[in-house]
């Protein structure tokens, strides 16, 4: 027999639970087999060397993303119609800021390239692979298009800065922005910050690109030789700064750098798509920035409960050191890696503690015939749900509570039927985390 586990409970404590019980003659995981297959079907797949280099079919053992996770793709637009990105852009949320209208189609190939990096369909026996494009007919991430950048490339803050509260708004976990101030040194722009910290204070995750040179001598022509400092949006506090590497690890000789720079990602002879349903291969740190915000996307999607500052710990503790040790100015804390980063993603899980246990729904004493689960300080937050679930793993009761720190439960199912005497799982719920435990039912 195949039990479902409710959420929550590790598969580890699933098995041991079962194993101690008489009646069980053994209880072990339900393990996935798969077909050998060493790579994925795409065409170019053996060309996109970024992708071995930040190991992602290791990342892809946990998952290959979800389509419940969406990626705003701040840019010159992207080409949905593209046959490799057709199943990941939703064009339907997407707005053009130029035309101020809501078809983001792009009319450059940068936006569609950068969305090709995080999101184009893997395994699908065309093209390449995306980071977080999932597998086969199953879909990954969501793009959400937002075209601000015009055909030559370049947008105004107040563009850019609405783009982004727009983005938050809209759903958006992930916003990746392959752009940057050309002027030396770098403008910072209050509502630019304010619009970022918008996004962040909603549990977005912001990703920039560090820049390709700056316009050094005021004559309008980038020297693309990279250089401090970081541009803006990048060096902003909370956001995370992305400059680019070649395929030797070393910094790309355009990736700008500096004291705000915090992780490294490959950024040069990119394999991506473009218009028409083409494809080409293109460098910058707006081809890195993507890769980072691609196993950004899957790191949510393995634990949508993450904050952007945990998921930015997660990044730049399991970066890969390619300079000196620690943090440098040229590679921040290092390239990034996508399998160590989803080695990191551990879902809190706190200990919780509930009384009386047993308990009888029965009894005629009020302080004996409810079950209070009482909640760890780091678990109080602005809502709180108990599930509780019998031993085959079925949802048989939901609780919401009007408490921060507590939640009860009087042995009766959503019927409001008394449940049978046995032992039964709960999982409780807030948006700091879940936590778990048993409840034993005894009627007397």
């Amino acid at each position: 027999e195949v039990i479902r586990l409710p959420v929550g409970m590790s598969v580890g404590d699933g098995v041991n639970f079962y194993n101690n019980l008489p009646e069980v003659e053994y209880a072990e995981p339900n393990h996935i087999r798969r077909a050998f297959l060493d790579s994925p079907n795409d065409t170019y797949y053996s060309n996109q060397w970024g992708l071995s280099k930040i190991d992602v079919q290791a990342a892809w053992e946990k998952t290959t993303g979800t389509n419940t996770i969406i990626v705003a793709v701040i840019d010159t637009g992207v080409d949905y119609t593209h046959p490799d990105l057709s199943v990941a852009v939703d064009s339907t949320t997407g707005y053009d800021f130029i035309n101020d209208d809501n078809d983001a189609i792009d009319d450059n190939d940068h936006g569609t390239h950068v969305a090709g990096i995080i999101a184009a369909a893997t395994n699908n026996g065309i093209g390449i692979a995306g980071v977080a494009g999932g597998w086969g007919a199953v879909p990954g991430i969501k793009i959400m298009p937002i075209k601000i950048l015009d055909a030559g490339g370049s947008a105004a803050v107040s563009y850019i800065s609405t783009a982004v509260i727009r983005a938050a708004n809209a759903g958006a976990r992930v916003i990746n922005m392959s752009l940057g101030d050309t002027q030396l040194p770098p403008v910072y722009s209050s509502t630019e910050y304010d619009a970022c910290k918008y996004a962040y204070d909603k549990g977005c995750v912001v990703v920039a690109a560090s820049g390709n040179g700056y316009d050094s001598n005021g004559d309008g022509i980038i020297d693309t030789s990279g250089m401090e400092p970081v541009s803006y949006p990048a060096a902003y506090d909370i956001v995370i700064a992305v400059g680019a590497t070649d395929s030797s690890d070393k910094r790309a000789s355009f990736s700008n750098y500096g004291d705000d720079l915090d992780i490294v990602a490959p950024g040069t002879s990119i394999r991506s798509t473009i218009r028409s349903s083409n494809y080409a291969d293109m460098s910058g740190t707006s081809m890195a920035t993507p890769f980072v915000s691609g196993v950004v996307s899957l790191i949510l999607s393995k634990d949508p409960s993450l904050t952007p500052a945990d998921v930015y710990t997660k990044l730049v503790e399991s970066a890969d050191g390619v300079g000196a040790s620690g943090w440098d100015k040229e590679t921040g804390y290092g390239r990034l890696n996508g399998a160590s980063a989803m080695g990191y993603v551990t879902p809190l899980v706190a200990k919780v503690m509930n009384a009386p246990n047993p308990f009888n729904p029965l009894s005629n004493d009020s302080q004996k015939n409810i079950t209070r689960v009482y909640l760890p300080g780091e678990l109080k937050g602005s809502y709180l749900k108990m599930y509780v679930f019998n031993i085959a793993g079925e949802k048989i009761r939901t609780v919401e509570s009007g408490l921060a720190s507590r939640a009860d439960w009087d042995g009766c199912n959503d019927n409001n039927n008394v449940v049978a005497n046995g032992i039964y799982f709960y999982v409780v719920e807030t948006n700091k985390g879940r936590a778990k435990g048993k409840i034993t039912v005894i009627k007397e």
